[in-house]
């Protein structure tokens, strides 16, 4: 309940706009939870399947700082509506599809990485990071697709809580729907029941 009405008191009370906010929440979760399994899948491989034999294990291990900086640039880009860094962030997502690919063929192939200890830990990570991968790249998509459509000010704190107090003039707030001064919504964020 609080965070519906969190919502409806930040946001907007158009339904359209709380869905284009919930699209962006469910956007940094499923990253933040695909960057998480990505990263055990990449510890788990990199330290028991490949074993420090050069190069993977190097190349390996570096894709985790990379995956890092991938998920700080999409949460920036996604929030500033930056259409130049969506699209890399997109392209990070599908390199991340496709080697995530690759490694479940490798372990659940017929080679010597195929049998090696913790083989059940490594497939379940990277199967959850591939279908969590995929599922960001949807949301991604969807919102580029919302960019230009009004969100952009109220992620970046410039929504109707910061609107500037040129006048002390009565006006409607739909949002408590209720007369007040600007004077007294900035003083109380809260419903009040008077």
């Amino acid at each position: 309940m609080e965070f519906s009405w969190s919502l409806y008191e930040h946001i907007s009370p158009d339904l359209r706009m709380t869905a284009r906010h919930v699209k962006y929440l469910a956007y940094l979760v499923f990253l933040k939870v695909s960057l998480l399994l990505i990263n055990l899948f990449l510890i788990t491989y990199g330290l028991v399947d490949v074993h420090y034999r050069e190069p993977e294990f190097g190349l390996t291990m570096t894709i985790i700082p990379v995956s890092i900086i991938h998920a700080i640039l999409a949460a920036t880009c996604i929030k500033k509506e930056y259409m130049p860094g969506m699209v890399l962030v997109i392209m990070f997502h599908i390199a991340a599809i496709v080697y995530l690919v690759t490694r479940l063929i490798v372990l659940t192939g017929d080679g010597l990485l195929a049998s090696t200890l913790m083989k059940e830990e490594m497939l379940l990570f990277a199967t959850f990071a591939l279908v969590f991968t995929i599922i960001s790249i949807a949301f991604a998509v969807l919102c580029v697709f919302n960019f230009g459509k009004g969100l952009k000010p109220l992620l970046q704190g410039q929504g109707t809580n910061n609107i500037p107090t040129s006048t002390s003039a009565l006006e409607l707030n739909p949002r408590h729907l209720s007369i007040r001064t600007m004077e007294s919504e900035r003083m109380s964020k809260r419903f009040d029941i008077d």
